[in-house]
């Protein structure tokens, strides 16, 4: 993937911070139910993909150019972003949600920039990703606006920014959200 690609797929990558503005436009309840229905269309984009050659053929003529070769063969990030972000929200309150999207979307989305200003970016994470990930998780979460105490956004930032380096199976999409969440959701409830 060319570095104009790799930088237009992280400028989109970026534009799910859009969701964590919703609830204040269009209340939690709503943005549920416009995360459920994004997510079933993600879902039913992917099972056509896998059941029609033709369909997958398609599909990778269009968006094809923005997808990592694992994505290309199998589940795309933005359907795991999407499948995490959903169960935040389905699971957790307002507060949660807004905080660890807010992260888990800019630690994702700049991290790979920051590490590759210096140099070529890197096809897999190295440690200066990990430097990098957990570095931007505690400044954003420091300097976030949301009304936690400061340890339980740190704890829960420093979470999603190694889950992110970690890419535990399937994706970390799936993983730094949902844990940084936990961690959230375990810690309030202790405090």
């Amino acid at each position: 993937m060319s570095n104009e690609k790799f930088y237009l797929r992280k400028l989109l990558h970026l534009s799910i911070l859009l969701v964590v503005y919703l609830p204040r436009i269009v209340g939690y309840f709503h943005t549920k139910v416009i995360l459920l229905v994004l997510t079933f269309t993600a879902l039913t984009i992917e099972f056509l993909r896998a059941r029609s050659e033709d369909f997958n053929s398609s599909f990778l003529k269009i968006t094809g150019m923005l997808m990592k070769e694992k994505e290309k063969r199998g589940i795309s990030g933005a359907t795991y972003m999407l499948l995490s972000t959903t169960t935040v929200a389905l699971l957790w309150d307002r507060l949660t949600f807004e905080f660890v999207v807010f992260v888990a979307v800019l630690v994702d989305g700049i991290t790979p920039v920051v590490a590759g200003i210096l140099r070529e970016p890197p096809e897999r994470k190295d440690l200066a990703h990990f430097i990098t990930f957990t570095a931007l998780a505690f400044v954003i979460s420091v300097l976030s606006y949301h009304p936690i105490p400061l340890y339980i956004k740190i704890l829960s930032g420093l979470t999603i920014g190694v889950m992110e380096f970690a890419d535990f199976y399937p994706d970390d999409n799936v993983w730094a959200p949902i844990s940084g969440a936990l961690v959230m959701h375990l810690l309030l409830y202790l405090s």
